[in-house]
């Protein structure tokens, strides 16, 4: 404003809310891209700037102001028709489901702190964007990606935000419930930005580009993975946090019992210099006190070196026990698998058996049936020339003929009944005497199942006790020599005190000599 001359036409209140410079063509130009609050002011602004003339600051150059309406592309409803009725032939998608018709519009460039709960951690809230943009229709599903527009914002800040993994602007998916609700908020979006008011505040202003989904992101299916895929994430997330607080834990409490050791070293410390102290001037002259620290040195060398003997017998004999468990171990898995292999070709074996045996009986059965067919066949040639027989009769024969004919098809049908149910009794006892036969058979391999468990069963009890054995023998002979070696430092340390008090008589027996 103080470049510009007194006679500019614009207002404060018709101003830009949005503005950004854009890569100029040549150096005779300036190219900006803004936006306005709404449609009235842009065009009052058009009209009363549009070839204006003012100088800039500290110039005598006079500039030229050329303003117009930008026009940017926007889709269609054409547009998307024809787009989702080329791709379904190629998808194999259907406009029966969700996210795969024109039902989801992409909101990019939105800001996150806008639709977040907290400000320490800006995630989209979904309750936000449905009370948001529910304005055009009825919201099926809502969905959202985190991404940062390099054009949008400063190279400082989007790097900023890259760097502590914030999130500034994310893309949001709308899928609405039909096709009226979608083309309503496609058109009611058209040319529009975000404005956010506070009371007693200025309102702020964000652009956003608005499109129409493509690829499918909210079919049942992909939202679906998409959702199982953040709870794992979460949950990783979790562990890893909880894993972290174990081991902070943990050091703090190693450090805690350092300084409590140290304390109880240093207390311990200033107690046995207090004794020597107190102790030494009534017993000991000059030279005395050199002799009794020497000694005590020896004593603490002494004493040193048998703990380091003992630690390392104590680590060659755990570094055996270890070796042997391991072979141990080693050997119980080879029995294991050698059992588990036997088991399976015992069951590949049965299985192959049962195979072999129902492709028996299937093969007798359609034996059986080829022979039922074969007769059935015969007993209807037979009819056949008994009719023919019969139907040439009566020509020849006189009246009582023809009741004859008629009493012997009544028998020849009896005959047939009689037949077929013969036949399907036999059928009948055939067949229970294969199911019989099965039940036996599937009963004798569950028993023989049944056994090969609680067999192997006891063996892993045997095993278990074995092991369990092996172990308590270990400890009672870890305990015996872990005995035998401090009963030898007792005797060490008993051998020297002897040493020192025969020395301390023998320089109270030279006192009085002195």
């Amino acid at each position: 404003s103080s470049g510009i001359n007194a006679e500019w036409p614009l207002r404060p209140g018709e101003r830009f809310t949005h503005i950004r410079l854009q890569k100029s063509p040549a150096l005779e130009f300036l190219l900006f891209e803004g936006l306005f609050q709404d449609r009235e002011i842009m065009s009052y602004v058009i009209k009363n700037t549009n070839n204006s003339k003012f100088k800039a600051q500290g110039s005598n150059v006079v500039l030229t102001v050329k303003i117009k309406e930008d026009s940017y592309d926007y889709p269609t409803v054409d547009e998307w028709e024809t787009y989702f009725k080329t791709i379904n032939g190629k998808r194999n998608w259907s406009e029966c489901h969700p996210g795969e018709r024109a039902d989801t519009v992409i909101i990019k460039n939105l800001p996150t702190k806008w639709y977040s709960l907290d400000s320490n951690n800006p995630k989209p809230c979904e309750r936000f964007l449905r009370d948001a943009f529910a304005l055009y229709g009825t919201i099926r599903k809502v969905d959202y990606e985190d991404c940062v527009e390099d054009g949008e914002l400063g190279d400082d800040i989007t790097a900023l935000g890259n760097q502590f993994g914030i999130p500034l602007t994310f893309n949001a998916y709308i899928q609405y419930q039909n096709y009226a609700h979608f083309k309503a908020a496609m058109s009611g979006l058209k040319g529009k930005q975000l404005m956010r008011l506070f009371p007693g505040q200025k309102p702020t202003f964000s652009p956003f580009v608005v499109d129409y989904e493509r690829n499918g992101f909210l079919t049942d299916k992909k939202h679906r993975l998409r959702k199982l895929e953040r709870e794992r994430l979460a949950e990783e997330a979790k562990r890893k946090h909880e894993a972290y607080m174990r081991q902070q834990n943990e050091l703090m409490k190693k450090q805690l019992e350092k300084r409590q050791r140290k304390k109880r070293k240093m207390e311990e410390k200033k107690l046995e210099d207090a004794k020597r102290k107190a102790k030494g001037p009534k017993r000991k002259k000059k030279n005395k006190s050199d002799i009794g620290h020497s000694e005590m040195k020896q004593i603490e060398n002494l004493e040193d070196e048998c703990k380091q003997v003992a630690a390392k017998l104590l680590k060659g004999i755990m570094l055996k026990i270890a070796a042997n468990e391991r072979e141990r171990l080693l050997k119980q898995r080879e029995d294991v698998l050698k059992r588990y292999s036997e088991q399976k070709k015992l069951a590949e074996e049965a299985k192959r058996k049962h195979e072999a045996y129902m492709r028996q009986q299937n093969e007798l059965m359609k034996k059986q049936l080829e022979k039922r067919q074969r007769k059935k066949r015969k007993m209807e040639e037979k009819k056949l020339e008994d009719a023919k027989r019969k139907a040439k009769g009566p020509k020849r024969k006189k009246k009582n003929k023809s009741d004859i004919g008629h009493s012997e098809m009544k028998q020849i049908e009896n005959l047939e009944d009689e037949c077929k149910q013969v036949a399907a009794k036999l059928l009948k006892g055939i067949m229970l005497k294969i199911a019989a036969n099965e039940r036996e058979r599937l009963l004798k391999q569950r028993e023989d199942v049944l056994k090969r468990y609680s067999e192997q069963k006891k063996r892993q009890e045997e095993e278990k006790k074995m092991v369990e054995e092996d172990k308590a023998k270990n400890v009672e002979a870890m305990r015996v020599r872990e005995k035998e070696l401090r009963e030898r430092l007792m005797k060490k340390f008993k051998q020297f005190e002897e040493k020192k008090q025969k020395s301390t008589d023998c320089d109270s027996a030279l006192i009085p000599l002195l």
